[in-house]
């Protein structure tokens, strides 16, 4: 455990927890270009929810509805513990100095991809509880930055001198991130259009006809995408389960009533803190199972 890394960590978690106070704002920006279709109540609505209150709650209904919420609070929990494992990996990983090491930035960046993946990670899954949608988006639009950090520094391969030395050659940092950006346009730009499923069908085929010619022609793609969709599957899985999950239940897993902004401020404060204390009770416990399995 590096003192540099679990303080920059303490850091940006507490600039993360100030931006979150942003996210109603962010959120009435999406519905904004993308309408919640819940939104739109027509008149039959009110006799169809008289018809369901007459009913009244089946006991199959009442099984499916705590299956759903004890799936959704595991999701949640698994969420939050690979958070918390990514932060504790991020804060323990040495850093080589510039003078010594001519490849630093790479060990630094993978640094930067390993803790937004933990921090991806924590936040979707807080936010899910609240706003499945907003968490859900998180995830995806976290993926292709994180996929980037994490993926890039291993990309490239291996090549003999006429010494018969191994020169490892990696893609330039432009070219990486622009095979990047293009590797995830077909699945980012459907976002927009999230409520619109023949729309966001379009976008994606034809920013996937787009960009495909340009990946297929490039003598990166073969050691830089498949590193890209390997770190990027998990963040995308929890992020459609998020977003399939809002769509048949658009419940809240916690009370989602309107807040004063100073107890918003005093949660986030809060909540912070309570993963600040959980990463370095993680760190500490990851720390003494290493020196155990070597003692061993």
């Amino acid at each position: 455990m590096f003192a540099e890394n679990e303080l920059a960590i303490g850091y940006l978690v507490t600039v993360v927890g100030l931006l979150l106070l942003l996210v109603p704002t962010l959120n009435r920006m999406l519905d904004k270009y993308a309408p919640d279709a819940s939104a739109k109540t027509g008149p039959q609505l009110p006799q169809q929810s008289n018809g369901i209150h007459g009913q009244g709650p089946s006991r199959f209904s009442l099984k499916s509805t705590f299956a759903k919420k004890a799936v959704s609070w595991l999701t949640v929990t698994f969420g939050v513990l690979v958070g918390l494992v990514a932060l504790s990996m991020s804060g323990q990983r040495y850093l080589p100095a510039r003078a010594t090491d001519p490849y630093w930035y790479k060990s630094v960046i993978q640094t930067v991809g390993i803790f937004l993946l933990g921090l991806t990670f924590i936040v979707g899954s807080l936010l899910a509880l609240r706003n499945r949608r907003c968490g859900g988006l998180v995830f995806l639009l976290g993926a292709p930055l994180v996929a980037f950090c994490v993926g890039y520094p291993d990309a490239g391969y291996l090549a003999w001198d006429k010494y018969g030395n191994g020169i490892f050659y990696s893609p330039f940092l432009r070219i990486a991130f622009g095979l990047t950006l293009l590797f995830f346009a077909p699945f980012v730009v459907p976002l927009f259009a999230i409520r619109n499923r023949k729309r966001a069908i379009c976008l994606f085929l034809v920013s996937a006809a787009l960009v495909s010619p340009v990946l297929a022609s490039s003598q990166w793609s073969a050691s830089l995408l498949p590193r890209l969709a390997g770190w990027s599957a998990p963040l995308v899985a929890f992020g459609l389960f998020w977003l399939g999950t809002n769509k048949c239940d658009r419940a809240s897993l916690v009370g989602s009533r309107s807040t004063p902004l100073r107890r918003r401020l005093w949660s986030v404060f809060a909540t912070g803190t309570v993963v600040l204390i959980l990463d370095i009770a993680v760190t500490f416990a990851m720390v003494a199972l290493a020196v155990v399995t070597l003692d061993a």
